[in-house]
């Protein structure tokens, strides 16, 4: 197989050598309501098995340039594929296969094979384009490559240990000894359904806060509860669910910036976070109505106590962002995630203003008095009339909700339209594998997801399961543009983990804001509904290269600067220059005795298998060496020795990004 450098690793340590902002350039604005003219979005791209779209010059003299967003197809034995290039070619063309395996193209017709995956390996379908000078006479010949990874089914072969930390990195805060021996111990099905099985009792932020750990603390002032979602986070047996709640929290997001009530009511914000962990594995259906009646989203998207349009016009914002944000997206899609194209070629919106105006009118008559306890329903402040909401996929008519239904009857059928609208799969799949897995999942990938979504009705725990044991996501390093940049709060749960950190109660956050300033990021702290990364953010080389990168969007000059004095200041101190937070102590005796038995080249290993997951280059092992090499011929201790090295790895381009 022909080896690419890692793209998204290659763009970090360029950012990282250069240090330049990353928030400043376009991409992630995005408009909450959408264009009646125009494309706009983030768009899909063409990929195999979609088409490609038609197009471009008619000289017989130049090949077509091939725009299928898809090289590679990864396959477990006995699954079948259909394959598919598209190309920009006024001519429309015939795939073919020869019996050696190789695919050829002339100029007169295209088809779409089917491969059949009989065997594990690596296959090559070669295209052979031929094109007629004007002439008539062949003017040139070009090769275009697909490779078509084959492995044995991933539930069922043998685990390695950097297999193992890989699957971990997308299903847990970060691997740690013990969680890498139970996936190997178990396979990753038996994992992931022991994971989604295991009991919630004193597992959410409010219950475990108020055990009353440590002389009642958490009972006395509710700003320890931020040290609570720490420590869960990281030392918590429930990781999927949790790392699915926190992925969660990045969709169906809430804020207290720039809030001032809901700062001063942090028990609120956990309740709301609890919610997302008590429903992580349930249907997304059942948690979007949760969401809804949560008193907090409420309060955020100004709709609690919304009344009749009758007397007053109903706020628009839920009814807005619940559609741009929580289930359908601006563009029409097809299940791959890819965008619908009308005539023009043109991204066909999903809903228009008008349709807002219709779902607000749901969102009428629902009040409360808690912060913490759902919100009920009062049908004298409900609209009463009519609303028309969007096309229904069976009848493929708008649906109309009926006059004179009480407030909890329009909401069930407002949120049965949402949910099963032909976007809402595609659309939360894509969202869920870009916060779990990879930045550019392809279309492929994001099909097999949203289809598993609509064959279980949008159950989360079968979702999940879905995304983790694809074949793309057990084996997508294999592509240069796999991988996603990790959040700045998982890199420090991972580092954490890693390290096998001890002693949870010595975890400290006094408040969110401490994290905030050091991470740039921290729970509920998000500065709009968009997140902290707008999920179709790029920049730089990834724009070039058609690719996305949302975690770049907080990555800048200041960011990069603080993490290295914070990995620093953990590594050597158990601490952050900034009061208000510490975190648990490493286990450094660990790590030393494995460079003291096992040397440098143990110690390399284990940090490849447990920091690395295995993309470890030949030149940062050289690095290593070098490094070790130096601090020897100054006669460094061993643990000062073991922290420089650690502290290089912390803060490079193969440990930022999660492959």
């Amino acid at each position: 197989m022909l080896k690419k450098k890692n793209l998204l690793l290659t763009l970090f340590l360029i950012f990282l050598v250069s240090a330049c902002g990353g928030g400043g350039d376009d991409g992630g604005g995005g408009s909450t309501t959408p264009p009646d003219d125009q494309a706009g979005g983030s768009g899909g791209g063409s990929g195999g098995g979609t088409g490609g779209g038609t197009g471009g010059g008619t000289d017989t003299d130049t090949p077509p340039t091939f725009i299928s967003a898809v090289n590679k197809y990864y396959l477990s034995v006995g699954e079948k594929q259909q394959l598919s290039l598209s190309g920009a070619s006024a001519i429309s063309n015939t795939l073919e296969w020869s019996g050696n395996g190789a695919a050829y193209l002339d100029n007169h017709k295209i088809s779409n094979p089917v491969f059949k995956a009989d065997a594990a390996g690596v296959f090559l379908l070669n295209v052979e384009v031929n094109y007629a000078s004007a002439e008539g006479k062949l003017a040139r010949t070009e090769i275009v490559r697909t490779e078509i990874l084959v492995r044995e089914s991933p539930v069922s072969q043998e685990i390695t240990d950097i297999e193992a930390a890989r699957f971990l990195q997308q299903s847990t805060f970060g691997p740690n000894r013990d969680e890498i021996q139970r996936v190997k111990d178990k396979g990753y099905e038996a994992w992931i359904d022991e994971q989604i099985a295991m009991s919630m009792a004193g597992q959410t932020l409010t219950e475990f806060a108020d055990q009353g750990i440590d002389n009642q603390r958490y009972k006395r002032d509710e700003k320890w509860r931020w040290e609570v979602w720490g420590v869960q986070s990281i030392f918590s047996p429930n990781q999927l669910r949790h790392r699915m709640a926190f992925a969660l929290s990045e969709i169906l997001t809430i804020s207290f910036v720039a809030d001032l009530h809901l700062y001063q009511n942090p028990v609120a914000l956990f309740s709301y976070y609890d919610l997302l962990l008590n429903s992580s594995f349930t249907s997304y259906r059942e948690l979007l109505e949760l969401v809804t009646l949560h008193p907090v989203m409420g309060h955020f998207l100004t709709y609690k106590g919304n009344r009749s349009s009758q007397d007053h016009r109903p706020d628009e914002n839920y009814a807005r962002e619940i559609m741009q944000l929580f289930t359908i997206g601006l563009f029409e899609l097809n299940l791959d995630g890819t965008l619908k194209l009308d005539a023009a070629g043109k991204a066909i919106p999903s809903y228009t203003q008008q349709k807002i105006t219709e779902f607000s009118k749901i969102f009428t008559g629902i009040d409360g008095d808690s912060l913490t306890e759902p919100m009920g329903f009062d049908d004298t402040k409900h609209d009463q009339g009519t609303k028309t909401l969007l096309r229904d996929s069976q009848t493929q008519i708008d649906l109309i909700v009926p006059a004179g239904q009480t407030t909890q009857q329009d909401l069930a059928m407002a949120l049965n339209n949402l949910v099963n609208h032909t976007n809402t799969a595609p659309f939360i799949s894509t969202l869920l594998i870009k916060r779990l897995v990879t930045s550019n999942p392809s279309p492929q990938y994001v099909e097999r997801v949203s289809t598993r979504f609509v064959q279980t009705n949008g159950n989360l725990a079968e979702v999940a399961k879905a995304i983790l044991l694809d074949p793309e996501a057990r084996y997508g390093q294999e592509s240069p543009s796999f991988g996603k940049l990790r959040e700045p709060l998982i890199k420090a749960t991972h580092m954490i983990r890693a390290f096998n950190g001890l002693n949870n109660q010595l975890f400290r956050i006094d408040e969110a804001r401490a994290l905030y300033y050091k991470f740039g990021q921290a729970p509920f702290y998000s500065p709009t509904v968009f997140n902290f990364f707008m999920p179709d953010y790029t920049q730089g080389g990834l724009r070039k290269e058609n690719l996305t990168g949302p975690e770049f969007q907080i990555l800048n000059t200041s960011q990069l600067v603080t993490n290295e004095n914070l990995i620093y200041d953990v590594l050597a101190n158990h601490r952050l220059n900034a009061q208000k937070i510490r975190f648990p102590p490493l286990n450094r005796d660990e790590i030393v005795d494995i460079y003291r038995q096992r040397n440098i080249e143990g110690l390399i290993e284990h940090i490849n298998i447990y920091f690395t997951s295995g993309i470890m280059s030949q030149h940062m092992k050289e690095t290593i060496l070098k490094l070790e090499q130096k601090m020897k011929e100054q006669n460094e201790a061993e643990w000062p020795l073991v922290m420089n090295i650690m502290y290089f790895v912390l803060q490079s381009p193969e440990f930022s990004i999660q492959r």
